[in-house]
């Protein structure tokens, strides 16, 4: 009779979260740093896989909750990258794969694994291969792309932030989201500022993830916004020596677009 309990009770949704499991699962993987409630990612990390990479970091977020460091478990892809530096596309897809598979589940965008899930990663985990080091440099030397070079956007660099945003420092900054607002205003910014007619993507994304320190800026958000139907109306694209690198340049719509941002932020 006992043993049928057991049975049964393997059949019913765990609330709870298996706090041995959890460690077991995560501590080849990471620690957690307690006085800055932060998650720190341990060499074997970067021999798995990038979809189990994906599964640790919101097992790390579990605990964190776990551990009463922080309120909510959920988290989006932009989160996840900031932790692994796995791939922005890559974090995406990992997580609409791992939704398909019943191992994540979602609400507005963002992910956690149900606790009753623990007990399948605990199994997948223990029998995981950590990829072989050498392997893992020939396809990471193989996966970088080409060196881009910054030197065009050096004098921009070294003025200090808010000397270059001006007035407008705190809407670059503060406002959330606003990708394709922000590239124009770097864009004017840049010639304004700079006398440097035109940038590229990767360049936007330079000034603003590095050097103006905004939040979650990351180059597919600017290459998304930049090749947007409505971003034809304020920019035009000037071909470079490199493929599918393309300047940036304000056409008059969005000078003037730019132009009553600026307006704006004046009234203010």
């Amino acid at each position: 009779m006992e043993e049928k309990n057991k049975d049964l009770e393997k059949l019913f949704v765990k609330r709870e979260v298996n706090r041995k499991t959890l460690i077991e699962i995560l501590t080849p993987y990471l620690r957690i740093d307690r006085e800055n409630k932060q998650i720190c990612l341990l060499p074997d990390f970067s021999k798995i896989e990038c979809k189990d990479g994906v599964i640790i970091v919101l097992l790390g977020i579990k605990m964190l909750k776990v551990e009463k460091m922080r309120e909510d478990e959920l988290i989006g892809p932009s989160e996840v990258f900031d932790i692994s530096k796995i791939n922005l596309s890559t974090i995406k897809n990992a997580l609409r794969e791992l939704e398909k598979e019943r191992i994540t589940t979602s609400e507005k965008g963002k992910y956690m694994i149900p606790n009753f899930v623990l007990e399948v990663l605990e199994d997948r985990f223990k029998n995981l291969k950590l990829k072989d080091t050498k392997d893992f440099e020939r396809t990471r030397r193989k996966r970088k792309g080409p060196h881009v070079d910054f030197s065009r956007v050096k004098v921009i660099l070294e003025l200090k932030p808010d000397e270059f945003a001006g007035e407008l420092y705190d809407f670059l900054v503060k406002k959330k989201g606003e990708y394709l607002k922000k590239s124009l205003i770097v864009i004017k910014l840049a010639k304004e500022r700079g006398g440097i007619d035109g940038l590229t993507a990767a360049e936007i994304t330079k000034i603003l993830q590095e050097h103006l320190r905004v939040p979650k800026v990351h180059h597919p958000n600017i290459t998304t916004a930049l090749g947007s139907r409505s971003a034809s109306e304020y920019i035009f694209k000037q071909p470079t020596k490199s493929k599918k690198v393309y300047l940036y340049k304000l056409t008059k719509s969005g000078e003037d677009f730019v132009n009553n941002i600026n307006l704006r932020a004046e009234e203010k």
